[in-house]
């Protein structure tokens, strides 16, 4: 059985975090508009957001294998920011990722629900998505930050998908 620990991410995580996007689309994929490639680690911090938004990384023994992000949008827990290692892709990883941000989200904030947004172009995230309880919803009101082509996606509840 992996044994999987969600932790607050730091400084020290951000460089390998940011090494996992080689491309502006990858890191537009991941982050959405107004980040940009660079090799400083604290204007990458600065971009993310890390110290305003509740931001973890999830560790297999000391590697680093993923990245999540959450806070309060439209009263539901909203995830965002969420990769996984290229290195450690197609494993399951997300799915303890999600279920391991879906726990601390409820924890520590006052909402009901899940949300995330996905371009469907990353087929990979939105069938991960699917298959852990997302649904495509319409969004309520303009979608922030010029990302009219994301799907929004709600779940009241985040699951591991059933074996198939």
């Amino acid at each position: 059985m992996q044994s999987y620990r969600l932790i607050p991410a730091t400084q020290r995580h951000i460089a390998c975090v940011r090494n996992w996007f080689e491309t502006e689309r990858a890191l537009l994929t991941w982050g959405g508009p107004g980040l940009t490639l660079t090799t400083d680690d604290e204007a990458f911090a600065l971009q993310i957001k890390l110290n305003s938004l509740a931001s973890y990384v999830l560790l297999d023994g000391d590697e680093v294998v993923a990245f999540g992000q959450y806070y309060v949008r439209l009263g539901r827990h909203h995830f965002g920011r969420l990769a996984v290692s290229p290195f450690r892709r197609g494993h399951g990883i997300a799915y303890h990722l999600l279920m391991a941000l879906a726990d601390r989200a409820g924890k520590t904030q006052q909402a009901s629900g899940y949300s995330l947004f996905v371009f469907p172009y990353n087929r990979v995230a939105l069938h991960t998505y699917q298959r852990c309880g997302f649904k495509c919803q319409t969004y309520p009101e303009e979608i922030p930050g010029g990302l009219s082509d994301c799907h929004y996606m709600v779940a009241e509840c985040v699951s591991f998908p059933q074996q198939s």
